[in-house]
């Protein structure tokens, strides 16, 4: 069995690696991590306000369709009402608002979602 000693280049190439590994430690806990700019997106406030719509119009969405009770859908219908008159109107809101609680309040659940469904479009309008 041929046994091998370590040569001289092998010795110098190893504490040439320490070094560098040891000047990278140093550097890094002398001066810390280096903290990169925060990337900051600017919303304008339309995305803001249709954010709100959308999340607002899927709460009351999701109110009807689970049979919850009065309460928290008339909750999510005047979230729905606050953020959709920012946006397109206080009059064409309430009539649309007003055609979904009439549909609510006679029971027919398919026709409101139908209704809740058309409420991103009424801004295209």
């Amino acid at each position: 069995m041929q046994t091998t000693f370590p040569s001289r280049q092998n010795h110098f190439q190893n504490l040439l690696t320490l070094a560098i590994f040891m000047l990278i430690i140093c550097y890094y806990a002398f001066n810390g991590i280096p903290k990169s700019e925060p990337f900051l997106l600017e919303n304008s406030p339309e995305q803001n306000k249709n954010v709100v719509l959308e999340t607002s119009i899927s709460k009351l969405r999701a109110a009807v369709l689970m049979d919850a009770d009065i309460v928290e859908i008339n909750g999510s219908l005047y979230a729905t009402e606050n953020a959709l008159e920012g946006i397109i109107g206080a009059k064409k809101t309430k009539v649309a608002i007003r055609k979904i609680h009439e549909k609510l309040l006679s029971g027919d659940k398919q026709s409101a979602v139908r209704l809740i469904n058309a409420l991103p479009t009424l801004i295209l309008k």
